[in-house]
């Protein structure tokens, strides 16, 4: 016997929200007023140090900004600048003086709602036969025992 009987449908709807901090550009400048455009995939090579010889890395300053850029309307501009007069940058092998890094970016909200539909299905095992009542009942191979008029 291959029959299959479906008990029901299961449908799940899932809300996903994702906000996302983007930063769009990162702009360092030095001591001698010139600009220096970073990439953000370079921010774990980049370090700053303060006059004390202490060094973060910019990966820790993007994050301060991303952090702010939660608090934010979503999809507007944000341009923040952070004072680091008597800092050196360290990229690429050189060390630069610098005055500040202006970082801009947005908060990005992407959703990712859906839903999945399962249906409830399970194979006929034996068909059962109420001599009395003439009622025909299913029993799965799960175990389920279902009256046949209840599938109609």
């Amino acid at each position: 016997m291959n029959r299959e009987v479906e008990f029901g449908i299961l449908d799940l709807f899932f809300k996903i929200n994702v906000s996302r901090p983007e930063v769009t550009r990162i702009v360092v400048k030095t001591n001698d007023d010139n600009e220096i455009i970073l990439p953000e995939t370079q921010q774990y090579l980049v370090y700053i140090e303060n006059k004390d010889g202490t060094k973060i890395r910019l990966y820790d300053s993007v994050m301060v900004f991303k952090k702010n850029l939660h608090t934010q309307k979503p999809f507007e501009m944000v341009l923040k600048s952070y004072d680091f007069t008597d800092h050196r940058l360290f990229f690429n092998g050189n060390y630069q003086k610098i005055k500040s890094i202006t970082y801009t970016g947005l908060l990005t909200i992407i959703n990712k709602d859906h839903q999945k539909t399962f249906s409830l299905v399970d194979k006929v095992w034996m068909i059962m036969n109420q001599i009395f009542e003439q009622k025909t009942f299913l029993i799965t191979q799960l175990g389920i025992v279902v009256n046949k008029e209840d599938l109609s």
